[in-house]
């Protein structure tokens, strides 16, 4: 279970930061080609260098506290999925209960 619970946190971060790159990127007329992995590197340095300091320091924190996780398999449900709500606290996400 705990296993399914950080890939799943792997997917999360991902997905946000492919969001945080649309957003903040700049826009590109030509990518890299498929098969050059080093340009492709390339691009996404750039992508990351472009974000705001806050948000690239957020990327970078959130890395370490998963590659962190991942290694030692300790998952806080609280810091993990509760991060995002309004307040911070779980029962600002629609009702759901607190965690022990």
């Amino acid at each position: 279970q705990a296993a399914g619970l950080v890939g799943l946190e792997w997917l999360r971060y991902a997905c946000r930061l492919l969001l945080l790159l649309a957003k903040h990127a700049p826009a590109q007329t030509a990518s890299a080609p498929a098969n050059d992995f080093r340009a492709q590197l390339r691009e996404l340095r750039v992508g990351l260098q472009a974000l705001p300091p806050t948000k690239g320091s957020d990327v970078r924190n959130g890395f370490l506290a998963l590659v962190h996780r991942t290694a030692t398999g300790v998952v806080d449900l609280r810091e993990t999925w509760f991060q995002d709500a309004e307040d911070g606290s779980p029962e600002a996400l629609n009702g759901a209960a607190p965690v022990a």
